[in-house]
């Protein structure tokens, strides 16, 4: 069974502010500790991890974003 972002997609890299039209991170920021809806540069460039209580990956499939990984 697939995963569906539910609500409102972020539209914008919570760290760096580059649209988020194809996918997302929504990972911990490990530095503050804090959770953020990020861009893969900014995933990448915090150190971000995906996993429980790590962080998710999500795509854009159908119009809908689906996780596909964390």
């Amino acid at each position: 069974m697939q995963k569906v972002w539910a609500g409102l997609a972020p539209s914008k890299c919570d760290i760096c502010k580059a649209e988020l039209s194809t996918e997302f991170f929504d990972f911990r920021v490990p530095s503050c500790g804090q959770w953020a809806n990020g861009c893969p540069a900014c995933f990448k460039r915090q150190g971000g991890r995906l996993g429980t209580g790590l962080g998710q990956k999500y795509i854009k499939q159908d119009g809908k974003f689906i996780k596909v990984g964390g």
